[in-house]
């Protein structure tokens, strides 16, 4: 965003982080993959747009022409 691109974040169910072995001061992985959905789905830069489906939905919005 800070380049001027509007963000588009792959919701939960499309990414995944590793599991910590025991406990210790990391979140748990539900917790560290639902952040980043939670905090981008409230951003409201002037003149960009940040958003976050689900990959079910296969929308990406890159604009760009389908290869091949």
């Amino acid at each position: 965003m800070s380049r001027g691109y509007d963000v588009v974040l792959v919701a939960n169910d499309g990414r995944t982080t590793s599991v910590r072995p025991g406990p210790g001061p990391y979140a748990a992985p539900e917790a560290a993959v639902a952040h980043p959905d939670q905090s981008y789905r409230n951003l409201r830069p002037p003149g960009r747009r940040a958003r976050v489906p689900r990959a079910a939905e296969g929308d990406f919005g890159g604009g760009a022409p389908a290869a091949g």
